[in-house]
């Protein structure tokens, strides 16, 4: 996993964390028409128990990209920096804006040139 982080902490620049609430992230859960979504069918608290070992789950790659940022040989040039995060705590309202606008509203992305759709 150190090679992984290594290469991936070297390519991203910043990297934005979405979270909501649990209830607006069962309800998101809920409310999707994947077919055969299993998550659907879930109880609430296997639900959260999801969501609790995804955030952990995050928080390592985080950590492991920091490190791997942070990590070099004495013979080798610095390194640059950990890519920058920005974590967005999304409620319910974003539902009706695109996900991607919403992060280029509050991030400092917002100043980057706009994709061609």
């Amino acid at each position: 996993m150190a090679r992984t982080y290594a290469v991936w902490a070297v390519l991203l620049d910043r990297l934005v964390l979405l979270d909501a609430p649990e209830p607006v992230l069962t309800s998101r859960i809920r409310g999707r028409h994947k077919p055969g979504d299993v998550f659907r069918q879930m109880a609430d608290g296997e639900i959260r128990d999801l969501v609790a070992r995804y955030r952990i789950a995050f928080e390592r790659v985080l950590g492991g990209l920091a490190r791997a940022a942070g990590h070099r040989r004495s013979c080798s040039p610095p390194r640059k920096p950990p890519p920058a995060v920005w974590a967005m705590r999304c409620s319910s309202c974003l539902r009706s804006v695109p996900v991607a606008d919403a992060v280029r509203i509050a991030t400092p992305l917002a100043d980057a040139p706009r994709p061609r759709r």
